[in-house]
C-alpha cells in the first residue's frame, strides 16, 4: 500500500532548540563519530585517505555526563578552552582508541580502551551508542559493550536494511514523491553497467530544455562527491559523462532540471523512537561551491518557505521512525526562484540519515544560549561554521596566541569556536563565528582566515 500524504501527527511545530530535544542526565551517551563509517565515498578520495577526520566534532555534542571517543587525543589547551564554554564531556571522559583504523572497530578491539568504557559506564542508568552513522562498525561496538557490561546498549539511528535504503537518493525521491513531497523535475535512470551511458545522454536532453542546466547526482554519495552540473553545450555534456565512465561507483542518477537557486535550506530533526515525538531542531543554509559540495553552514536561515519545508521533513522523518530510526536526520532543500511566477518555491534534494554537518554548530549555538538564559544574557543570533580550513598552525595553542581575542568570549556572546583541533598537526581545521547578525559572522570569518593563514 503507497503512503499517503498527509501531515505527520504528533509533529511539532516551528524550531525546537537541540537542548530540548536531548536525553536526560540518566541517559549516557557514547559519541563514536567517525565518519570513515559511511564507508567508500564516490568521489571522495582524500576524505578516504583521512579516514577520521572530524572525529573530534563530536566534542562539541557531548554534555558533562556523557563519553566521547577519540582516534587521538585533544589537546588539554583545546579541552579547557571548551569547558570555559561550558561545552564538552567532563574530565576524564575521553577515551582514545590505541588502534589504528575505522574508530568503532578500533574501540572493539582495544582491551585498555574498553575496560575505561566499562568502568565510566558501569554505574549509568540507560547507555546510548552516539555514532556518526549507525554503521555494522558502530552496531558491533554496541554488542561488544552490552556483553561487557551485562546490560543492553541501545544505537542511535536505524537497521541497516533501512539505513541502506534512506542513503539512497534515488529512494528517497521515489519515496517524497509518494509522500507528496516537492522534488526537482527530474527521473532516476539506471545503467546496465558503469560504461552504459546512452541511457544518460537521452535523460541530459530531456532535462536541460527547460532551463538550460542540469544536476546529474549518483544515488550514492556525501557533501556534493557524486554531483554534477552539466550546461546545454554538447562538450559540457559529454565532459560530464567522460567523468561518470571514469568512476564506476554509481549506476542509478537521478537527472534533474537544475532551477534558480536562492538558498539551499539543512532542516534537522530530532526522531524519537516509537510513536514519539517528531521535532525539527534548526533551519540553517548550507554553504556550497561551485560544484555543490557542502562546505559548511549559516544561521539564520534566509529562506522564506520554512513552513512547507518542516511540514515535508516531519512527513519524511515519520516513515524513518516507523521503520525503526531515531535521533538525528538532516534534509537538505533548495529554495528557488520559479521563473512563471516569480514566486520562490521550494523542493526536497537529499536526506542524511544520520549526525550531519549542520548539528554540531547548532547545537554549540543552543548549549551557549541555554546557558547565556539562565545567566540572563541576550541570545546569539548567528552562526557561520566553515569546513576544510587549512592552516600552518600546529596546536591550539599557537591557534589562540595568533587569533587572541578574535576566538569566542562567554561575556560578550561572540568570537570564533575552532574544532577539529587534533587534525591541525595536518594542516587542517574547522571553525564557526558566532555573534550577533550574519554580516557580523561572515566578516568575522574573514578575519579568522586570514590570521590563521598569516
Amino acid at each position: 500500500m503507497s503512503p499517503q500524504a498527509r501531515d505527520p501527527p504528533g509533529a511539532d511545530a516551528g524550531v525546537a532548540s537541540t537542548v530540548e530535544a536531548q536525553d536526560g542526565p540518566e541517559v549516557v551517551h557514547v559519541l563514536v563519530h567517525s565518519t570513515a563509517s559511511l564507508g567508500r565515498l564516490p568521489g571522495c578520495r582524500e576524505k578516504e585517505a583521512e579516514l577520521d577526520f572530524g572525529v573530534d566534532r563530536a566534542l562539541l555534542l557531548a554534555r558533562p555526563g556523557d563519553v566521547v571517543c577519540l582516534s587521538r587525543p585533544a589537546e588539554p589547551a583545546y579541552l579547557e578552552f571548551l569547558a570555559e564554554l561550558g561545552l564538552g564531556p567532563g574530565p576524564g571522559r575521553i577515551v582514545v582508541a590505541a588502534c589504528a583504523g575505522e574508530l568503532a572497530r578500533a574501540l572493539a578491539r582495544d582491551a585498555r580502551a574498553l575496560a575505561a568504557l566499562r568502568d565510566l559506564l558501569s554505574g549509568a542508568e540507560e547507555i546510548v551508542l552516539d555514532p556518526f552513522v549507525a554503521s555494522p562498525s558502530e552496531r558491533g561496538l554496541a554488542a561488544t559493550l552490552a556483553e561487557l557490561l551485562g546490560r543492553p546498549v541501545s544505537v542511535l539511528g536505524g537497521p541497516a536494511a533501512l539505513l541502506a535504503q534512506a542513503n539512497r537518493k534515488d529512494v528517497v525521491r521515489s519515496r517524497a514523491e509518494a509522500l507528496g513531497v516537492a522534488v526537482a523535475p527530474g527521473e532516476i535512470v539506471g545503467l546496465s553497467t558503469p560504461a552504459d551511458l546512452a541511457p544518460l545522454r537521452e535523460a541530459l536532453a530531456r532535462q536541460l530544455a527547460p532551463t538550460g542546466r542540469a544536476l546529474v547526482r549518483g544515488a550514492r554519495g556525501a557533501a556534493g562527491s557524486s554531483t554534477f552540473v552539466v550546461e546545454r553545450e554538447a562538450d559540457s555534456v559529454e565532459t560530464t559523462l567522460r567523468r561518470i565512465v571514469a568512476r564506476t561507483d554509481n549506476t542509478v542518477y537521478l537527472v534533474e532540471v537544475m532551477l534558480d537557486m536562492a538558498v539551499s535550506p539543512n532542516v534537522l530533526v530530532h526522531v524519537e523512537p516509537g510513536e514519539g515525538r517528531v521535532r525539527c531542531v534548526g533551519v540553517t543554509d548550507q554553504q556550497l561551491d561551485g560544484g555543490l559540495a557542502h562546505y559548511g553552514n549559516a544561521y539564520p536561515t534566509l529562506a522564506t518557505k520554512t513552513e512547507e519545508m518542516i511540514t515535508s521533513v516531519c512527513r519524511l522523518a515519520r516513515w524513518l521512525q516507523s521503520e525503526g530510526y531515531r535521533g538525528l536526520a538532516g534534509f537538505d532543500f533548495v529554495e528557488y526562484r520559479d521563473s512563471r511566477t516569480g514566486r520562490r518555491e521550494q523542493i526536497l534534494a537529499e536526506l542524511n540519515a544520520r549526525t550531519n554537518g549542520a548539528a554540531y554548530p547548532k547545537s554549540v549555538l543552543d548549549r551557549l544560549n541555554d546557558r547565556r538564559a539562565r545567566q540572563g544574557g541576550r541570545a546569539i543570533g548567528a552562526f557561520l561554521a566553515a569546513g576544510d580550513l587549512r592552516t600552518g598552525l600546529g596546536d591550539f595553542a599557537a591557534l589562540r596566541q595568533r587569533c587572541g581575542r578574535l576566538l569566542f568570549e562567554p561575556g560578550s556572546g561572540r568570537g570564533v569556536l575552532p574544532y577539529n583541533t587534533a587534525s591541525l598537526g595536518r594542516g587542517r581545521m574547522r571553525a564557526m563565528a558566532l555573534g550577533g547578525t550574519r554580516a557580523e559572522v561572515e566578516a568575522m570569518m574573514v578575519e579568522f582566515r586570514r590570521r590563521i593563514a598569516a
